[in-house]
């Protein structure tokens, strides 16, 4: 390998956040590791291996997964597979595949690895922060994926929606209604559970109470002025509008009311949402 091709992978593992622009220890990186190259998909790392090398990414990139879930990507010029170097014995913890089209990367000795470690405190330190980090993170993942089992919260409103549809059909039929009670009743009520299930999603339960509100003020807006259009003249419609033709005034300022409130709750809820976002995230962090 020529003497610029050494040099330029010298500089791209200098930049790795672990050995920090420490040339001596970049040098001595390359000097003690061998050059890979692999196609996209190619599985780097299996879980349960007991094999032990480090990968310091040249070019490219490559996913991690823990019992078939996405974890994280590493890519230029970061490292992969430093865990298993530092506990010697123990198997790989995670699946390590290729996701660029081309993957290049310089492969060192789990022993060798250690070896460097010992000469360099400040890498050991940088490094043990890193093994730290991503273990509490790979927890957080993982126990986020368990604490969320069964149905999603839309697939219960549904369901809700789909109870209440029934039992408003029923009801039609015991009461001896006619048909058009059973478009009425069955498919109104099983829109209106649906929407009402949703909305007290408790993950969501702002937002979606801001996106609601925010609808219906487009839709109030829309129904008060096309209301106010075709009536304030006093001419009927077989419609249900609001008749702005008698008590005007009265109704108009209703109408303002109803628009300005719609108008704060939606601003709230979305503030409130905003907060309990923020306020999730740096829970997660």
């Amino acid at each position: 390998m020529s003497t610029e091709v050494l040099d330029k992978h010298r500089q791209i593992i200098g930049r790795n956040a672990l050995v920090a622009g420490d040339e001596a220890l970049a040098a001595e990186i390359v000097e003690h590791s061998e050059v890979v190259r692999h196609p996209k998909r190619y599985v780097l790392i299996n879980h349960g291996d007991e094999t032990d090398d480090v990968y310091f990414v040249i070019f490219g990139s490559a996913h991690i997964f823990i019992n078939s879930r996405f974890i994280d990507t590493r890519s230029t010029p970061e490292i992969v597979g430093e865990m298993a170097a530092m506990k010697p014995g123990e198997a790989r913890s995670a699946d390590v595949v290729v996701d660029s089209d081309v993957f290049e990367a310089r492969v060192m000795s789990a022993s060798k690895f250690r070896e460097i470690i010992r000469s360099y405190p400040d890498f050991h330190g940088r490094l043990t922060d890193l093994v730290d980090t991503v273990g509490r993170k790979n927890l957080r993942l993982l126990g986020e994926k368990t604490s969320r089992p069964g149905l999603s919260w839309t697939s219960k409103s549904a369901i809700a929606g789909l109870v209440a549809g029934i039992s408003a059909c029923v009801g039609t039929w015991a009461m001896g209604l006619g048909t058009l009670y059973y478009f009425l009743a069955g498919p109104s009520l099983a829109v209106a559970v649906f929407v009402g299930v949703l909305l007290v999603n408790p993950e969501l339960r702002y937002r979606n109470l801001s996106s609601a509100a925010g609808f219906g003020l487009i839709a109030f807006v829309l129904y008060g002025v096309a209301s106010f259009v075709l009536t304030i003249d006093g001419r009927k419609f077989d419609l249900p509008l609001i008749d702005f033709s008698v008590q005007t005034e009265l109704k108009t300022g209703i109408f303002a009311i109803g628009s300005l409130s719609l108008l704060l709750l939606t601003y709230f809820a979305g503030v409130l949402d905003l907060k309990l976002t923020q306020a999730h995230d740096e829970k997660k962090d």
